[in-house]
């Protein structure tokens, strides 16, 4: 602690109880301006010693005092300097807090309708009974035709036929195989003969009547049946010929 510090401190505790003397003459002394001045100045010089004591003791006290702080000052342990440490380890990134979403909220389940099923059952017309057979053919004749080496075969129309196969064979004890079909309605000629030949046709010579001509065979036994979608009616009888 400074001497000023001391002075200043000394000077106003010396004038604050100068004050409360001068004060208390006053009330208690009512005399002249030079009876006052008189005795304040006795009170100074009282006032002076009672300093000088105070001072002489309290010097030593406020001095030691001092030294006693500063000594304690420089004696006061040093706190350490904290220096920041830089750490080198990564820091693990807080991992991120699974975030909980709201479960879905359950409708509620629509009630049932009772469903009425209209069932239409549906009557399949039935099949159309199955066609008659075509039955024997008749008016079958063989003849040598006009051409040279021709034969011609003739047969009447047949009830319920589509057409008509002739099968051929070298003698009238057979074997007989096809020679040639005709469709009706498509008026075709359609050959199985697989030997060597010159003509094998077949056409509808009248209204009634039907026609199988062939050339370049030689003689032949021939035999006609009738055919529909339910199939093919019995051979006609047997009928050969010489071609002219």
């Amino acid at each position: 602690m400074s001497d000023d510090i001391l002075g200043g401190g000394l000077g106003a505790a010396i004038r604050s109880v100068a004050s409360e003397e001068t004060a208390a003459a006053a009330s208690e002394y009512p005399f002249s301006p030079e009876v006052l001045h008189r005795f304040v100045g006795g009170v100074r010089r009282r006032r002076a010693g009672r300093t000088a004591a105070f001072a002489a003791v309290a010097l030593p006290i406020l001095g030691g005092a001092a030294f006693g702080v500063g000594h304690l000052w420089r004696d006061a342990p040093v706190a350490p300097a904290i220096t920041p440490s830089v750490s080198l380890s990564p820091t693990a990134a807080p991992s991120p807090s699974p975030s909980v979403s709201p479960s879905p909220s359950r409708s509620p389940s629509p009630t049932p309708t009772a469903t009425t099923t209209t069932t239409t059952t549906t009557t399949a017309a039935p099949p159309p009974p199955p066609a008659d057979l075509p039955g024997a053919v008749s008016g079958v004749s063989a003849r040598p035709s006009a051409g040279s080496g021709e034969i011609q075969v003739d047969w009447d129309a047949t009830t319920n036929a589509t057409g008509y196969r002739v099968y051929r064979a070298a003698t009238a004890d057979g074997p007989f195989v096809r020679s040639a079909k005709y469709t009706i309605a498509s008026g075709a000629t359609s050959i199985y003969y697989g030997g060597s030949y010159e003509v094998i046709q077949i056409w509808q010579s009248s209204d009634s009547t039907f026609q199988y001509i062939e050339a370049g065979i030689g003689s032949g036994c021939f035999r006609v049946a009738a055919f529909n979608d339910a199939g093919a009616g019995p051979k006609s009888g047997v009928v050969c010929s010489d071609p002219r």
